[in-house]
């Protein structure tokens, strides 16, 4: 049985009158044989009922105060930025956010930032970097816009700038890539001190549909593109650009999120106070060699 389609029953008895506690335990003996592909981590980056951005920000986050606009004039809602606290350490964080439901979806363009957005990142950057505040970005994206609009609007340009701020910013940088991370949307946003990942998340250069296309000239080739492109959670891990991989369990009740959510406030306020122990020359030595580093 393919994950897929164990998530697909359960949602189908979910409204029935079964006992759903059996059901999961009799799903999780099914699960402990199953090995999972890349394929499979693609669909459960993308599952419809997966935690978003917000979800992260409410749970980690014991305060928070959201800013809009980018001071020029435009205001991007895929973008969620503000200040926040953990404990008692203040920070800044920006987010992109998917949206939950269909409607949310298309006001937040499905993830995929704007000009305007990453203006608004920029902006949350440099306020950081004013008032000493450690940085959490968190990624959750498809990729930036690639309307015509976007591109007169200078989308290149801020994507460059985004990675010009962030890799001679003088606070730590925290990023998290809870689900889809691809091409310049995310890497814009994560070019950080400390890369966490997902164990169902992805970060790619583009899309196995994107690449399939582009490759074989058949953008169905899914499956073959997934396992070419390297994707993963345990193969940006074993590149050494991912620092920490959080493991998740195959639960469509995603009841066990609470967890993760417990374990990322601890882990984030920590990872923030040991960054903070470098100098702001010491902590923009290390980002610059780590990222001259890559191959």
């Amino acid at each position: 049985m393919a994950i897929k389609d164990i998530f697909e029953n359960y949602y189908r008895k979910l409204n029935k009158d079964i006992d759903m506690k059996s059901y999961k335990k009799y799903m999780e003996n099914k699960i402990s044989n199953i090995s999972i592909s890349p394929t499979d981590r693609l669909y459960l980056a993308r599952e419809k009922n997966r935690p978003t951005s917000i979800d992260f920000l409410d749970n980690i986050l014991e305060d928070k105060l959201i800013f809009k606009g980018d001071r020029i004039g435009g205001e991007d809602s895929s973008i969620i930025s503000g200040i926040g606290r953990i404990k008692d350490l203040n920070i800044s964080f920006v987010a992109i956010e998917k949206g939950k439901t269909f409607q949310e979806k298309v006001e937040n363009n499905f993830g995929m930032v704007s000009p305007e957005g990453f203006r608004k990142a920029i902006r949350i950057f440099k306020e950081a970097e004013k008032f000493n505040r450690p940085v959490l970005t968190i990624i959750d994206t498809p990729g930036a816009n690639p309307s015509p609009k976007s591109e007169e609007n200078g989308q290149s340009q801020q994507i460059a700038n985004s990675l010009l701020t962030m890799s001679s910013l003088k606070v730590p940088i925290i990023s998290i890539i809870i689900s889809e991370g691809y091409s310049g949307g995310a890497l814009s946003l994560s070019l950080c001190d400390y890369l966490i990942m997902l164990e169902n998340a992805i970060f790619s250069i583009l899309s196995p549909e994107g690449f399939g296309s582009i490759i074989f000239r058949d953008s169905s080739k899914v499956e073959e593109a997934a396992k070419l492109l390297k994707f993963t959670a345990k193969d940006m891990k074993d590149f050494d650009i991912c620092q920490e991989i959080i493991p998740e369990k195959i639960d469509p009740s995603y009841e066990y999120y609470k967890e993760i959510f417990s374990y990322l406030q601890k882990d984030v306020y920590e990872k923030f106070k040991d960054l903070q122990k470098f100098s702001s020359v010491e902590l923009i030595e290390k980002r610059h060699e780590r990222y001259m580093n890559w191959d």
